[in-house]
């Protein structure tokens, strides 16, 4: 949440919360309300509104009944080898999607709309030598550096300068998966003071960003979408969306695969595998331990999530491309270091008691 505050920079956000979460994100909620800012501000600090509105809705705001009936959900599952918990998930999020698709623009007056998950973190392309001489006109320690980029490359679309962009209410980004960590070397790309202070329990090492430097040399093409829905992306059939195309105006799996990103791509996505800890803590449908209706060893239409696939994917990340790191640094000059310890305190903890 403080990565993209800074970086986007993001100021509503919409949550679910699985039903089987272990922990409640209400109290981390609170650290971001308006109110709680007002009356803890650094005084240090000039900017008096560290705020982002926050909005939880609830399976019952967008699944049909239809799609929550387990009945529905066994015949719908079978190409999954009858998991019906991953059947649930997919078509949660396809509906999620659509709602904040919807409604955003119509009843919030929001322009751009970002879907990603928790361990993905957007970053402008420093690290790409193609594109490099035009994000790093960008660094991330400033304030709203992604969107300002973003901006940017609409105008450069708009001139057919040459860089990607599928359509205008729609941007593709690659994913670049991190799973190789450093933690020796987390540490020192902290700002001085955020981790002297025990009473906030911070600590680089746990902070993805920070500690997993690592990176698999290619990036996946099937990414995630950013979209201006001021300029209303055209909707897309439930049954046809996906976490990677979730609205027409996006391209295809084929037309992404035909796309040069790391040549034509100013912004792209880093998804986080974490550690162990981090990584097995939350429950998820394609754990085959935790669905008691997957009736045989080898999952059907998706990968199993285990330990050897955990060690697989961080043998992969050989490449170091450290370029997150320096978020931090603008952030606590941005917000205070008073603040940046408040918002920052138990991060990457699993279940961390909010005090």
């Amino acid at each position: 949440t403080a990565y993209h505050y800074h970086v986007l920079p993001l100021r509503f956000l919409v949550v679910v919360v699985d039903k089987d979460s272990k922990t409640s994100p209400q109290k981390i909620f609170q650290r971001w309300m308006p109110q709680h800012n007002n009356d803890n501000n650094d005084n240090n600090n000039n900017n008096n509104n560290v705020a982002i509105n926050i909005t939880q809705w609830y399976d019952e705001d967008f699944v049909p009944a239809k799609h929550r009936d387990p009945k529905f959900l066994m015949i719908a599952a079978k190409g999954l080898d009858n998991n019906t918990a991953l059947m649930y998930h997919r078509y949660r999020q396809r509906f999620f999607y659509r709602k904040c698709i919807r409604e955003l623009y119509d009843q919030y007056g929001l322009e751009w709309l970002l879907l990603i998950d928790t361990d993905e973190f957007v970053v402008p392309s420093y690290s790409s030598p193609h594109v490099a001489n035009i994000t790093r006109q960008f660094p991330l320690e400033q304030p709203g550096s992604v969107l300002k980029l973003l901006k940017y490359q609409q105008e450069l679309a708009k001139e057919e300068k040459g860089i990607a962009v599928a359509n205008q209410s729609c941007e593709a980004l690659p994913r670049y998966f991190y799973g190789k960590d450093d933690p020796i070397s987390a540490d020192r790309s902290m700002p001085q003071g955020l981790l002297d202070d025990d009473k906030h329990n911070i600590s680089a090492s746990l902070m993805l960003t920070q500690r997993f430097v690592y990176r698999h040399k290619q990036y996946h093409y099937l990414g995630k979408n950013f979209l201006n829905l001021k300029r209303r992306p055209r909707e897309i059939k439930i049954l046809d969306m996906s976490v990677h195309r979730v609205s027409l105006s996006c391209p295809t799996e084929v037309d992404s695969s035909k796309i040069d990103h790391e040549k034509l791509s100013l912004i792209r996505v880093h998804h986080y595998l974490g550690t162990k800890e981090q990584y097995f803590f939350r429950s998820d449908p394609r754990d085959v331990a935790n669905s008691s209706t997957v009736t045989s060893k080898k999952p059907i239409g998706y990968k199993r999530r285990d330990a050897k696939q955990y060690e697989t994917l961080a043998k992969q990340a050989t490449l170091l491309d450290p370029i997150a790191k320096d978020w931090v640094r603008g952030f606590v000059q941005n917000v205070g270091l008073e603040n940046a310890k408040r918002l920052l305190e138990g991060v990457g903890i699993p279940g961390y008691s909010v005090a």
